[in-house]
């Protein structure tokens, strides 16, 4: 039993030249439709599971920062060692969550159109790549800034510390 269909391509197996695009080198179409094809299509399946967790960080972290309270369950928050020490450190979690849940929904959907694109070469960087990807890291440092710039609360000494 194959776990996996594979729907062969019109054109035959192996690479051909293809005219480059303008401001690109050399082009190329490589066609394999077995092991290359699944591992797409995997990748691929992959991707749309980290999408779906992007958007839900996001969500998450929205309601925090909307409401102030933690979206974890008040039975998960005791395991926690350390909670936000105010309302206002609870907001700045919520914000730096969806910031990192904005990075990878970024990071993401980029990925989920370069992949289907050619498995075997390299894509051609290009400057809304690149802008993305620059995007992305944005919101990942200024996730982790904020992360480490809320005071926190120790629960098992009730001291409140930084970062």
């Amino acid at each position: 039993m194959r776990l996996l269909a594979v729907n062969p391509s019109p054109s035959p197996e192996g690479c051909h030249p293809v005219p480059p695009p303008p401001g690109a080198f050399a082009a190329g179409y490589c066609n394999f439709d077995r092991e290359e094809a699944q591992l797409t299509w995997f990748l691929t399946q992959v991707d749309y599971v980290f999408i779906g967790v992007a958007l839900l960080l996001i969500g998450l972290g929205a309601y925090s920062l909307i409401s102030g309270r933690d979206f974890l369950p008040a039975s998960i928050q005791r395991l926690l060692r350390n909670a936000p020490a105010t309302s206002r450190d609870q907001r700045m979690q919520g914000l730096a969550t969806a910031l990192g849940g904005l990075g990878a929904l970024l990071v993401a959907t980029e990925l989920h159109f370069i992949l289907p694109a050619q498995p075997t070469s390299h894509p051609s960087p290009d400057l809304a790549g690149a802008i993305i990807f620059t995007a992305a890291l944005t919101c990942f440092v200024c996730s982790g800034v904020l992360s480490m710039s809320l005071l926190r609360i120790d629960r098992r000494r009730g001291t409140v510390a930084s970062g």
